[in-house]
């Protein structure tokens, strides 16, 4: 079953150029362990605070969202890049969701 993960991460102002090269260097390693494209989104009318970005992308299965992070957490690169999130972020959340289950 599909799953689609969604990000949704709130920014200071003022880091907004830091958090796009932040970004820019995760896209690299990303692609290399075989993450999905990410969808983006800017809140624009919603309840989420100013500066809110969700993004999100969908896996074939959980057991493949599994491996990759496995690969991920074990990837120098990767990690150094990620623990560097609370020098851009404000806030950080996931969420996982089933796709496909429709009423």
């Amino acid at each position: 079953m599909k799953v689609m993960e969604r990000i949704i991460q709130e920014l200071p102002p003022e880091k907004l150029d830091a958090f796009k090269e932040f970004q820019r260097k995760l896209d690299a390693p990303s692609a290399r362990l075989g993450f999905p494209p990410l969808r983006w989104y800017t809140s624009f009318f919603t309840a989420e605070q100013s500066f809110t970005l969700v993004c999100e992308r969908e896996w074939p299965s959980m057991a493949a969202l599994e491996a990759t992070y496995a690969k991920a957490d074990a990837d120098p690169e990767y990690t150094s890049q990620t623990a560097s999130w609370p020098s851009v972020g404000k806030s950080h959340r996931e969420e996982l969701w089933l796709v496909g289950l429709g009423y």
